[in-house]
């Protein structure tokens, strides 16, 4: 047996379980009932015709589009500050949608996500025409200069993805601060804009790498712990739920309650020890 079968077969046995698990959860969540006055962010790639792990059909992104709208609140990258600071009270869950390495398919849909009155943000990379396709594992196309500038027109807060979508870990102190600083420089300088917010590639952080983010000059930064937004929370882990394409309708939705988050935080707390 070679090795493409073994991993389809463990992708396969993965996800089969994870779905088990998830329907229990979301109506186990039902039972329970929803809690009051909680912020979530979503973090979402790209989406697509075809559809991927990553990328998500547009169908089946805005279908999740209209179930957020209907049941929370949207809010943007202003409003994410203000409520770590304290600064601002929600009355209404609410949510926070973000997109990651900053993928040309966004075209396709930023006219429904304006229409529903919603401010993404979008955590772009400064250097995408020498991006890591290893480390990315996609050859998507990437946003032109231009038509980021179109999304901040439509009122998409812009954050840094990093220079290339370097693995951190991998990289020295010297490399950490060309992959970090150098990349928020760069944003800045090309959008004549104040850039903020930086979002881990692949939510990949460390304390080293937390106080390379701080002295380049970043507010906060997002990872890719589940969890809901407080002003309790660390300005420098806001954490994110990943959306992706293998995910039907039910996980989705499942994927926004506490018990289903607290099941992905013990998963992901294994793998950080095993790896």
């Amino acid at each position: 047996m070679n090795f493409k079968i073994i991993k389809n077969l463990f992708s396969f046995l993965f996800i089969s379980i994870r779905k088990f698990v998830y329907f229990l959860l979301y109506f186990l969540h039902l039972l329970k009932g929803e809690k009051k006055n909680r912020i979530i962010a979503l973090c979402y790639h790209g989406v697509g015709s075809q559809g991927d792990y990553y990328s998500l059909r547009k169908s089946k992104f805005i279908k999740q589009l209209k179930y957020l709208v209907e049941n929370y609140k949207a809010l943007s990258l202003g409003d994410v500050g203000n409520i770590v600071d304290g600064d601002k009270k929600i009355n209404k869950n609410s949510f926070v949608l973000t997109f990651d390495d900053g993928y040309r398919g966004l075209l396709n849909i930023k006219e429904e996500i304006k229409k529903l009155n919603i401010k993404p943000i979008i955590f772009v990379l400064a250097s995408p025409d020498k991006v890591d396709r290893e480390e990315l594992a996609n050859n998507e196309i990437f946003l032109s200069n231009d038509d980021i500038r179109v999304l901040l027109a439509d009122g998409w807060g812009l954050g840094c993805h990093g220079m290339k979508h370097k693995n951190l870990f991998s990289l020295n102190d010297c490399e950490l601060k060309e992959e970090i600083e150098k990349a928020r420089e760069i944003l800045q300088k090309e959008f004549n804009v104040d850039v903020e917010s930086y979002a881990y590639p692949k939510g990949r952080y460390n304390k080293k790498i937390i106080k390379i983010v701080k002295d380049a000059g970043f507010k906060m930064a997002f990872s890719m712990d589940d969890g809901f937004i407080s002003s309790d929370i660390d300005f420098f882990n806001i954490p994110r739920i990943g959306i992706n394409g293998s995910h039907n309708f039910i996980e989705f939705k499942s994927t926004l309650n506490e018990g289903n988050m607290m099941v992905r935080k013990f998963i992901k707390s294994i793998f950080k020890k095993i790896l």
